[in-house]
């Protein structure tokens, strides 16, 4: 990766920091340190020893040189939930009994299933497009 730019790159990691502030710190496979924000360990509920994938830029210029990379989004890896098997079928009757428009935060609460679980089976599913919508009452 460039160090001057502010390229994204995704890199797989371990949470292994936590601090008092919220804030925390992960590895990479090679090493590499990845600074996380408070906001975003607590958005994605982020402990020690959780898997992620880090959506990293360059750190600022006076810390790369102890943490290379800065988490701007972070992706938790689902390797021990997984995707219930029939979550993707409940997902399609939903939206095919109803079809209003339903945000993220509404499917899981009516399925009662975590965001992440349910965000990463709506990517996958190849009949459901996300989209801004407008309309006047």
């Amino acid at each position: 990766m460039n160090q001057n730019s502010n390229i994204t790159e995704i890199i797989s990691a371990v949470v292994d920091t936590l601090t008092e502030n919220g804030s925390g710190f992960a590895t990479t496979e090679t090493g590499e340190a990845i600074f996380i924000n408070a906001r975003i360990m607590q958005k994605m509920n982020l402990k020690e020893f959780d898997e992620i994938d880090a959506y990293v830029v360059p750190n600022y210029p006076d810390k790369q040189d102890r943490i290379k990379y800065r988490a701007t989004r972070v992706n938790k890896e689902q390797t021990n939930l997984g995707t219930p098997p029939d979550l993707e079928e409940k997902i399609r009757r939903l939206l095919k009994e109803d079809t209003g428009l339903w945000s993220l935060r509404e499917i899981c609460e009516e399925l009662a299933e975590e965001e992440q679980v349910v965000y990463d089976t709506l990517i996958k599913m190849e009949q459901v497009v996300r989209t801004d919508a407008y309309y006047i009452l």
